[in-house]
């Protein structure tokens, strides 16, 4: 469960910020487009600490919504069982949001970026001459071809990911791989920061390979 706030956060933002670049680039003349990125713009440059810090506020203490610290109940015990993965998924919901809350403009402004460009294209010009919908022309056409470079940033994005991780965990107080290599920092316990290191990097290379075999999967170019 260490890993569940930076993985999930890189997850949903990512899914969330190529949806929303996807259709603020295609209504990039309407309402949605031009309010959308100034408004993830200005949120993007608050730093993971301070964005950490306005939810435990509002939604820790002052509304009492959420858990404020912990990786679970620790009246409870672990287990694979209904109460013990509720209480893991809600202590998780404030240090993955304010990660997502974050993270989600640079997908956003990816996307929305690539798309653009894409969007002039000949054969896009062609799909909409044909009378297809909105959707498969987004969808199959552009996006397709859009989504390329946010392909190879998503390596990039883990270890971002992870040094956001490290200021989120410390606010809420969660036992994430984070919080732990900087608890092993102030210990100078070297053999556990060589671990984690290693963990990260192993995670970049991984998903370095993983988006070199999506780019051949949306590309088909590139394999002949």
């Amino acid at each position: 469960m260490d890993h569940v706030p930076s993985a999930s956060s890189l997850i949903v933002a990512l899914i969330i910020g190529v949806s929303i670049g996807t259709y603020a680039s295609y209504r990039r003349e309407g309402l949605f487009g031009q309010i959308v990125p100034p408004v993830l713009a200005f949120i993007s440059n608050f730093p993971y600490i301070v964005t950490a810090l306005l939810l435990f506020y509002f939604f820790g203490l002052k509304m009492e919504l959420l858990p404020l610290a912990y990786t679970y109940d620790p009246s409870l015990e672990p287990g694979f069982n209904w109460e013990f993965i509720s209480s893991v998924a809600k202590h998780a919901i404030l240090p993955m949001g304010s990660m997502v809350v974050v993270g989600i403009s640079t997908w956003v402004f990816n996307m929305r970026n690539a798309m653009i460009n894409v969007l002039g294209e000949d054969y896009v010009t062609m799909a909409e001459a044909k009378g297809l919908s909105s959707y498969k022309v987004m969808s199959r056409y552009a996006g397709r071809n859009a989504i390329l470079p946010v392909a190879t940033a998503i390596a990039m994005a883990i270890g971002f990911s992870f040094a956001g991780s490290i200021m989120t965990e410390v606010v809420f107080n969660y036992q994430g791989l984070g919080n732990i290599l900087l608890k092993g920092i102030v210990a100078r316990d070297y053999p556990l920061i060589q671990a984690i290191l290693l963990i990260l990097v192993t995670a970049v290379l991984t998903a370095n390979f993983i988006a070199d075999l999506l780019y051949v999967w949306l590309d088909p170019r590139i394999s002949n």
